[in-house]
């Protein structure tokens, strides 16, 4: 059955998308009829331009991730303990957790602030797949894995935005 969600063609009998793991009921199909929403379902993350990850040690002051955020023009930044990917960091808790909780950016680890285990996607996941997971969970940047589980890249919500944008203004015939 095709999940109304992604767009993933599930085994015959499960109740949960293999995918994504939404509930699949028979009377929702995916209406590919447009290109739109076509490319929608087809097309995958791995077609989008992520960014290489910028990786900081858990331990690392909060204005050095940000100095680090800042020079490569990233809204975020993965945080590492052990070349393992524990947590993410991004503007936003830099301005909730840090500035709005009245803590100072030298005097706090990128640790103790940033967002633990993120939610990651993998290079196939469909692009629906991806704008699901950023609309139910407030994200602005997805981690990007491949099949052993390594980040190879991140994609913002920006990068999301300009690929809807572009299939927008598809020809009805494409």
């Amino acid at each position: 059955m095709i999940c109304g969600e992604c767009g993933f063609d599930n085994s015959e009998g499960v109740d949960a998308c293999e995918s994504c793991g939404s509930y699949l009921s028979p009377s929702v199909q995916v209406d590919t009829s447009t290109p739109f929403d076509a490319h929608l379902v087809s097309d995958v993350v791995d077609q989008l331009a992520a960014h290489p990850p910028l990786l900081v040690a858990c331990e690392q002051p909060v204005w050095e991730a940000v100095a680090t955020m800042r020079e490569q023009r990233h809204g975020c930044v993965l945080v590492e303990e052990e070349s393992e990917v524990t947590g993410i960091f991004t503007e936003h808790d830099l301005l909730t957790k840090v500035i709005g909780a009245g803590k100072s950016p030298q005097s706090v680890a990128v640790g103790d602030v940033m967002t633990p285990d993120p939610v990651v996607l993998r290079r196939d996941d469909s692009l629906a797949v991806l704008v699901n997971k950023m609309v139910v969970g407030f994200f602005h940047h997805v981690p990007i894995v491949d099949t052993e589980g390594k980040v190879t890249g991140v994609v913002s919500a920006r990068d999301v935005l300009d690929r809807l944008s572009e299939l927008l203004h598809l020809p009805a015939e494409a």
